[in-house]
């Protein structure tokens, strides 16, 4: 047993004195290798990964975006009402959420510095707000309104049962709304004497108009305003459709020449769809781009001539192909 103990040792020792100079080389390569990577200031080594190329939960969705690597993106949302809508506005994230009780109250249609949530605004007359500093969050208007040359007004997830128009107002932030049973959708103007300016219409889903002759119904009509901007809209007017032979639907959106005129326009990422044709933009300067067109413009995607002003590029139709104006 003793002579086997000694000739294991011996062979071993062998074996390992053959066997050192490898293993210096690994320890003096490996702890050279940590220190140049921990030293340099390259990121460390990482695998490349596109979020949109894996599977995406309920709580997400893929989106177009041009400025991604792969032109695409993932969108997170909240569930069950969030500010955040998955593709163009609909019931799903516009209005008053669900789950939220409405209480009645008759609107002060002249009171400033008020915040009103989860209200049904009971008034037996279409309101004119004349106030400054409002807030409604989930509220309830069955009659519409017109917000009148008031200043810092918000209006978020709630609902319309007619018109709302903003008449030389300033600083609005309009979004996540349902408007619907309208005559014009969603309108500013400058006819109350000054001119409007820093206006935000985000999110909000205007559909089903209610237009009878002789109207001449605008998802979103824009006649005088310095500082506008529509972005990410469902303008809808529908498919067309007459009143005793007579044209209603006019278009989902109008920029007109009048009250001073249009300025600062920023019209981006909306879905704009029927009417005569569904984009009038005779008067005014800005940009439209990359908004969607839908199928039921009776005559046709845009009135011909646009302003000059306008500049545009990125529209296209359902199919993807480039609607050119």
């Amino acid at each position: 047993m003793r002579e086997f103990k000694t000739t294991w040792r011996a062979n071993w020792s062998k074996r390992t004195q053959r066997f050192m100079p490898v293993l210096a080389f690994l320890v003096v390569f490996g702890g050279l290798g940590s220190m140049l990577l921990f030293s340099s200031r390259a990121a460390t080594p990482a695998a490349s990964s596109e979020a949109e190329s894996g599977t995406v939960s309920s709580a997400a969705a893929k989106v177009s975006d041009s400025s991604a690597s792969n032109a695409q993106a993932v969108k997170f949302t909240g569930s069950g009402g969030g500010s955040t809508c998955i593709g163009f506005p609909d019931a799903s994230c516009t209005g008053i959420p669900a789950g939220v009780t409405l209480t009645n109250a008759t609107l002060d249609t002249s009171a400033s510095n008020v915040s009103y949530t989860n209200k049904k605004f009971t008034n037996t007359t279409f309101p004119t707000i004349t106030g400054s500093n409002l807030t409604f969050t989930n509220c309830s208007f069955p009659l519409g309104a017109i917000f009148r040359s008031g200043t810092n007004v918000t209006v978020t997830h709630s609902d319309f049962g007619a018109d709302v128009a903003f008449s030389s107002s300033h600083t609005v932030r309009f979004s996540y709304n349902n408007i619907h049973e309208f005559e014009d959708g969603l309108d500013v103007t400058s006819d109350s004497g000054t001119m409007a300016n820093d206006i935000v219409f985000n999110d909000n889903w205007v559909h089903h108009p209610t237009a009878m002759a002789p109207s001449h119904s605008d998802g979103s009509q824009i006649r005088g305003v310095a500082g506008l901007t529509v972005r990410h809209n469902t303008l809808d007017m529908g498919v067309w459709y007459t009143d005793n032979g007579t044209s209603v639907l006019n278009s989902a959106l109008f920029f007109e020449d009048a009250n001073g005129g249009n300025t600062g326009i920023i019209a981006t990422n909306n879905y704009l769809n029927g009417g005569g044709y569904i984009l009038y933009a005779t008067g005014g300067s800005g940009s439209i781009t990359n908004n969607t067109f839908g199928p039921d413009g009776h005559y046709g995607f845009v009135y011909d001539p646009v302003d000059a002003g306008f500049t545009r590029s990125g529209n296209v139709d359902t199919h993807g192909n480039p609607v050119t104006f």
